[in-house]
């Protein structure tokens, strides 16, 4: 089994992007929000339904494994929890 990067109760901070949505483009609406793609390929279009969560810092307040992948839950403050983040939009960080 695969073993996660950071546990509850580490310091992160949001990198690359916010929260992503994928569009594929057979869609008839795509091509409004193709100006906010951040990737896109022959099939699919991505958005960053979230880009200013970039640079926020918070709290891992749970982990879980889904289709081989931990997915983190952080605590950005006592009011404010968001779901679901991967590896790649996260770095250690050492304060809050």
């Amino acid at each position: 089994m695969k073993i996660n990067k950071y546990s509850i109760g580490d310091l992160v901070e949001i990198i690359n992007y916010g929260q992503l949505m994928w569009i594929n483009k057979t869609e008839p609406y795509w091509e409004k929000l193709k100006g906010k793609a951040i990737l896109e390929n022959d099939e699919t279009i991505w958005i960053d339904l979230r880009p200013e969560l970039v640079g926020e810092k918070g709290k891992i307040c749970q982990v879980k494994l889904t289709q081989k992948k931990w997915k983190y839950s952080i605590a950005f403050s006592d009011i404010q929890t968001i779901s679901w983040f991967s590896e790649k939009q996260l770095k250690h960080t050492t304060n809050k």
